[in-house]
């Protein structure tokens, strides 16, 4: 499915569910909350917020991201963290995307696929000398919200 308009089409609310495995360690889990894009930058730009609990075999916790997109001409978001540094780019225009972002000696491969209307998925793969871990993100719209 081809997406116009990869900040149109993520602006809203969403339902998150992302499975991690972690190859090295014993964190592997999962996170449960929702997500949203609010507009509240000025135009085409706003925050991306993820909230809900992570859970590991040793217990559950409470967990957040929040990143900056800002809309690009072409259709593409370009994504930053919280800090302001860049992330990657996200162009969804095609219906999925391969992207990389390299962290000093980690690499983080990142695949996006839409799958219908109001629903997408992310494919992480992180590899480093301290990392390496796969997950799955779901998200899907909440009912009412774009």
């Amino acid at each position: 499915m081809q997406i116009a308009d990869t900040f149109d089409y993520l602006v809203g609310h969403w339902r998150l569910l992302r499975v991690l495995d972690d190859h090295l360690g014993s964190s592997s889990g999962r996170f449960e909350g929702v997500a949203s894009l609010h507009l509240d930058e000025g135009p085409r730009q706003g925050w991306y917020l993820e909230q809900g609990r992570f859970t590991v075999r040793a217990g559950e916790t409470s967990a957040s991201r929040r990143l900056h997109y800002l809309a690009c001409d072409d259709g593409s978001v370009q994504v930053h963290f919280a800090d302001g540094r860049s992330f990657y780019r996200l162009d969804l225009g095609a219906g999925h995307q391969r992207a990389l972002h390299l962290c000093g000696e980690d690499r983080y491969e990142i695949e996006t696929v839409v799958l219908s209307p109001s629903r997408f998925e992310e494919r992480w793969r992180v590899r480093g000398p301290n990392k390496g871990y796969d997950a799955v993100a779901t998200l899907e719209r909440v009912d009412g919200s774009s």
